[in-house]
């Protein structure tokens, strides 16, 4: 095995005529001036559109102008509530002035629906609305009264169920659907 000869009968190792120092010298020279030149003329490209974008910017009268500061430093804080809504919402979110202007803009922005900020209080606030009215007792505009789940399941347990009266028959029934018979279907 040490004794390898090469097929052109020339010297063992590669061939220098297909690589040299000079030919990657001057490939890293060409990607750096290059790389440069990209850069320049990026940047060259940029501050000119802004110039141009400068220049050409539509001005605003007076009174757009006006109009135009206004939308953007509405806020919300207010003394007290305006709308049923506002006075509607939990206190922790009229508390801060950040959460209002939030809502504000929101509204404006967005039609509903929105996802929740809070969902963990908004529950807090549905489950004890939901405990208060199951808890309490009351009359609708029907009439009818209802009273205290609690209570209701006691005068069940000492009562029971009433009677019911007639036969019960299911609110839907399906309708039967006619079937032909076989020999006639098959001759038409």
């Amino acid at each position: 095995m040490d004794n390898k000869q090469p097929q052109s009968g020339g010297n063992v190792g590669h061939d220098e005529s297909e690589l040299s120092i000079n030919g990657v010298l001057w490939f890293g020279v060409f990607l750096v001036v290059g790389g440069i030149l990209a850069f320049g003329s990026m940047y060259f490209f940029d501050e000119g559109l802004q110039w141009y974008m400068e220049k050409h910017e539509t001005k605003m009268t007076p009174m757009e102008k006006q109009l135009h500061d206004q939308r953007d430093v509405k806020t919300a804080v207010q003394a007290g509530p305006a709308t049923e809504e506002e006075a509607a919402m939990p206190e922790n979110y009229a508390q801060g002035h950040d959460r209002k202007w939030m809502e504000a803009h929101l509204k404006e922005t967005f039609p509903g629906p929105r996802l929740q900020f809070n969902d963990e209080q908004d529950m807090k606030i549905f489950r004890d609305s939901e405990d208060e009215w199951l808890a309490g007792t009351g009359k609708d505009a029907n009439g009818n009264i209802h009273i205290p789940v609690d209570r209701a399941i006691d005068l069940l347990a000492q009562r029971g169920l009433p009677a019911v009266s007639g036969s019960w028959q299911p609110p839907t029934l399906p309708t039967a659907v006619p079937m032909v018979p076989a020999q006639t279907a098959a001759r038409k």
